[in-house]
């Protein structure tokens, strides 16, 4: 598995704009063969931060991902409203635990 967590800040009175063109990219994401989860998650404290957790079966996924006609479409949008990324949120690789082929069942 591929991993692609990071979270951004949007710019002020970006949110409820943002969020409606999200759902196309998010929705064509979620389809995509090799995605197997794209969740983006409101902040708790700061409803202008929201959170995106990626996961693709491998790398070329998620690149194959940032090739398609809905994120084009969006990723102009994405550009233009986030404000920045929060510092020190950007993870992408591969996972520790669990491991790829499950945990050992006498374990």
């Amino acid at each position: 598995m591929f991993y692609v967590i990071n979270a951004i800040k949007l710019k002020q009175g970006t949110r409820q704009e943002f969020v409606k063109l999200l759902e196309s990219n998010a929705k064509g994401a979620s389809n995509e063969p090799g995605c197997i989860s794209f969740n983006v998650i409101q902040d708790n404290s700061n409803i202008d931060v929201m959170w995106f957790i990626e996961t693709y079966k491998e790398e070329k996924d998620f690149e194959a991902h940032q090739l398609t006609s809905h994120f084009k479409q969006w990723y102009p949008h994405f550009k233009r409203m986030v404000e920045e990324f929060i510092p020190n949120t950007n993870a992408i690789g591969r996972p520790i635990y669990p491991p790829i082929n499950g945990w050992p069942e006498n374990n």
